[in-house]
């Protein structure tokens, strides 16, 4: 009987379109996000009161005082950081409690308290038909001033898309994100679209900006633009929810292609024949041939290599545990985000077993490194940030045919394909590729797995390799062009351009 009672209570509340006010149960109840630079300072992440109503006209009520009282709360902590916390709370709710209780006249001679005597300067100078010069205040106080224009809301000046990316930074961009995608982004959209408020985004201006991006040289491709749209999403979807104002839906529905899957295709045997004869010439730096032997049997990308520290590598076949005894250590290599670059997302950081050529690639690459005593970047002849563009053009150079699917991240695909066809054990599997699993128990058990158990799995799986159905090419993406034949064509264009 209670329960149905409750239920038809429930039933009645009507929504209101109001902010911080949500319907709980059979009453209304006020919830608001604390912005995220004073949660330490606060101790809380949110305001969470019950309003302890079911009418709506008290509850807007109820909620407005709520919230001019954290408004004012909000400009104090951000203009007045250096009087003390406990005070600065106590007058806050004070004197939004007598505000509220007095009216719009009590508000008003605030306001006068507030400006003082620059505002009786700016009086004088407007009687006397001169331009008044601005009114020099405090941040609180223009907060304030903001907020009572607002009806009693907390509104932030102008917020342009470079101080927005500048806060996003420094509270979400130290940990693990790479910052260069952001740091493009921004950069590219002042440029085309202009600095604009944050807040203000309208399509147009994206539009504005995928068509910069479109027509600059060299233009951007409609995956590389979408990659960049994400990051600007990401910037200001933070920025509104941590102000708890409306999500906006500007960066939808433009009909970008995003990177897939199928926008690579595995190796096939003779493409890596093809690639492991270039590099056995010698016509390839050494470094060249040891990032494709690491990424062959790892299944790191490009950057994720390009990017490993000398302290990421372990070779040591035994170390001394804590109490002091010899244990057996499988040769390893940590891929983890550091200062020079970070990871796609967290799952990507993981510790890979080194076997067969990228064991001996790494080995070599150690020595050199020992041997000129570097302790940065592992494979220092390369910068981390064209690392892919490099390997790009060493690939055709071992005679691979010029193809959107197949480039250096096809390394990646191949050692995906070789671990699903060897039959590893899931979790494994879903560990050494850098994959988060999709199913609820894949959030239990061991988060790491024993390091033995990947090599053996890992040396069962890799004679796998280029084993893959050619069928799956088109046109002459398994032709392998040793350099001559390009020569030949290329000398044949000329002729046939004297002939014309």
């Amino acid at each position: 009987m209670l329960r149905g009672v409750l239920a038809m209570k429930k039933a009645t509340l009507v929504k209101i379109d109001a902010p911080y006010i949500q319907a709980r149960g059979a009453t209304y109840r006020y919830r608001r996000i604390v912005p995220h630079a004073l949660r330490e300072r606060l101790g809380r992440d949110e305001w969470v009161k019950s309003l302890k109503t079911a009418d709506p006209i008290k509850a807007q009520q109820a909620a407005a005082k709520l919230a001019a009282l954290h408004d004012v709360l909000i400009a104090r902590l951000e203009g007045n950081s250096d009087i003390a916390d406990d005070k600065l709370i106590a007058a806050a709710e004070a004197e939004a409690e007598a505000l509220l209780k007095a009216g719009p006249a009590a508000v008003e001679e605030a306001l006068l308290m507030f400006v003082n005597e620059a505002h009786s300067r700016w009086i004088d100078e407007l009687s006397q038909k001169r331009e008044p010069a601005p009114l020099d205040l405090t941040a609180y106080q223009h907060a304030v001033i903001r907020a009572a224009d607002n009806g009693g809301q907390h509104v932030p000046q102008v917020v342009t898309i470079s101080e927005a990316y500048a806060r996003d930074l420094k509270l979400y961009g130290a940990t693990r994100r790479d910052e260069r995608p952001f740091e493009i982004a921004v950069k590219h959209f002042k440029h085309y679209a202009g600095d604009i408020d944050i807040r203000t985004i309208k399509r147009e201006d994206v539009l504005k900006w995928i068509a910069g991006c479109r027509n600059r040289k060299p233009k951007l491709g409609d995956a590389t633009i979408r990659r960049r749209m994400e990051a600007l999403s990401a910037i200001q979807s933070r920025y509104l929810r941590d102000h708890n104002l409306p999500r906006t839906l500007v960066w939808s529905g433009h009909g970008l292609q995003g990177a897939s899957a199928t926008d690579r295709l595995a190796w096939h045997s003779t493409h890596l024949e093809a690639i492991d004869a270039y590099i056995a010439s010698g016509r390839s730096a050494p470094v060249v041939g040891r990032l494709f032997h690491l990424m062959k049997c790892t299944g790191m990308g490009p950057s994720e290599a390009g990017g490993l520290l000398v302290s990421d590598v372990h070779l040591e076949s035994t170390i001394t545990d804590a109490e002091g005894r010899e244990v057996a250590c499988v040769p390893h290599v940590w891929v983890r985000p550091n200062q020079l670059r970070k990871l796609k997302n967290k799952h990507r950081e993981r510790v890979l077993p080194l076997v067969g050529d990228a064991l001996t690639a790494v080995k070599a690459a150690l020595k050199e490194a020992e041997e000129a005593k570097r302790t940065g970047l592992f494979f220092n002849e390369f910068d981390r940030n064209t690392v892919s563009n490099r390997l790009g053009l060493a690939l055709r150079s071992a005679g691979i045919s010029k193809s959107k699917r197949l480039t250096s991240y096809s390394y990646r695909h191949s050692f995906i394909d070789i671990l699903k066809r060897s039959g590893m054990r899931e979790d494994l599997r879903l560990y050494l590729e850098g994959h988060a699993g999709t199913k609820v128990t894949h959030r239990y058990g061991a988060p790491i797995p024993e390091l033995h158990e990947a090599r053996d799995a890992l040396e069962k799986a890799l004679p796998l390799l280029g084993r893959v159905n050619p069928s799956i090419f088109a046109g002459d993406e398994l032709v392998i062009d040793d350099g001559k034949a390009a020569k030949e064509r290329r000398k044949s264009a000329r002729v046939r351009g004297r002939a014309r």
